[in-house]
């Protein structure tokens, strides 16, 4: 805007010298020794104005290029400006894989920019992917003297890296650290669940929880479902060990809003009877399953084989009459009255879930043996195969109903055998 405003000056200055000179235009001459210039007034002056500007912007130039000043911030931009390019092809070399180039292309830009925490938490990680520990540790040492109040950053990208080698004890022991110095850190708190959730480290995860809710690290969802995984995880490792007494006491000191959960219900169960703990597992699943029905655990009530099998039926029967729409109750009775002998009871709940689900191996595998017990080996001997089959990855079954007359088979010496 201002230079058209100045042009428009210019033309206006214009129009009036024309205007003035229209009449008489003026005569200039200029003449040093043998040379003689001569011209109108107008056009002398017009010489003059241009001359003048020509000269003063060059003086101005002069001066400010020769300035100290100028030149220092001129460098100094020019430093930045590389800084800053090296930064981003260095990051690009390390996110393309190319750690030798990265690593040189973030150190020079430390040389230039004023915050090189970035370049050396970067430069740390090159170094670490081409298996240089040394350096890594130098940058890092580096980073943290760059910019004191950046410990959190620091102390992150050196657990990732440690991670990263597969050193988690390492890296537990400086999240920890961070995390104790303030409570309130969210990247350290989460990168710290999710390490204790990849070593199974339940019990510290259960202790770092309430104050991770309270500073609203993480919301009540994601505390409870960490809560119910970590409980769960527990269970899990006290029956790994086959640590009964470990196991009860877990899931006594559990919040009772847990124990109320169908799922963590079944996995208490399943580590029960990992421990061989079966009246245990049916007097707590037959607890639930009368307070609130589930599937998942009326199927459970019949894998477990209670010392008085007869008092297990009479309770399962009492369960069925309340739910006679359950499916998953069929498969149990019929397995309990497997149990108790009860063969023709036996087949007509086996028989009336595999009218509901025809292809279920561990159904058939039932039926089959209950039908041995009648004396229907043929019949259950075709139950068997069609169970074994259902087994079977897809190519064998379709290789087995195939209506070829022969299938050739691999025998356990390597030979082929041909039968018909």
């Amino acid at each position: 805007m201002k230079f058209l405003f100045s042009i428009l000056i210019v033309f206006l200055l214009a129009v009036v010298i024309a205007l003035a000179v229209r009449e008489d235009p003026g005569y200039v001459v200029i003449n040093y020794r043998d040379w003689t210039l001569e011209t109108s007034l107008i056009l002398a002056v017009v010489a003059a104005v241009i001359g003048f500007s020509l000269l003063y912007v060059l003086v101005r130039l002069l001066i400010n290029i020769g300035s100290p000043r100028h030149l220092s911030r001129w460098r100094r931009e020019r430093r930045h400006r590389k800084a800053h390019r090296d930064l981003d092809q260095g990051i690009v070399a390390l996110v393309s894989g190319r750690w030798m180039e990265a690593e040189r292309k973030l150190i020079a830009a430390t040389q230039a920019g004023e915050t090189p925490l970035i370049s050396y938490l970067f430069a740390a990680r090159a170094a670490e992917k081409l298996g240089a520990s040394q350096r890594r540790d130098k940058y890092l040492e580096l980073a943290r003297e760059s910019m004191p109040g950046a410990e959190a950053a620091v102390g992150l990208t050196r657990a990732d890296l440690y991670i990263q080698q597969g050193n988690m004890d390492e890296a537990l022991r400086i999240l920890e650290a961070l995390r104790q110095s303030d409570f309130k850190q969210e990247a350290v708190t989460k990168r710290l669940l999710s390490l204790y959730r990849d070593v199974r480290e339940w019990d510290r995860m259960l202790r770092i929880l309430p104050s991770a809710r309270r500073y609203k690290i993480i919301d009540h969802d994601q505390c409870q479902e960490l809560e119910t995984e970590a409980y769960c995880g527990l269970m899990v490792q006290e029956a790994e060990s086959q640590d009964l007494k470990g196991l009860l006491e877990i899931w006594s000191r559990m919040p009772k809003r847990l124990r109320q959960q169908a799922g963590v219900v079944g996995t208490y169960a399943q580590q029960l009877i990992r421990c061989n703990a079966h009246d245990e597992a049916e007097r707590v699943l037959q607890y639930q399953l009368a307070r609130r029905w589930n599937e998942d655990l009326a199927y459970l009530y019949g894998v477990v084989q209670a010392s008085d099998a007869l008092i297990h039926l009479s309770r399962a029967e009492n369960l069925f009459k309340t739910h006679q729409d359950s499916q998953a109750m069929l498969l149990t009775l019929g397995r309990l009255y497997k149990r108790n002998a009860m063969w023709e009871k036996a087949r007509q709940c086996l028989e009336a879930y595999l009218a509901l689900h025809e292809d279920n191996p561990e159904a058939l595998s039932e039926l089959a043996e209950v039908l041995e017990q009648l004396g229907e080996n043929k019949t259950a001997l075709e139950y068997y195969r069609k169970g074994m089959l259902l087994k079977m990855p897809e190519p064998v079954r379709q290789l087995a109903s195939a209506p070829s007359a022969q299938a050739t088979l691999i025998t356990a010496g390597g030979s082929a055998a041909a039968q018909t």
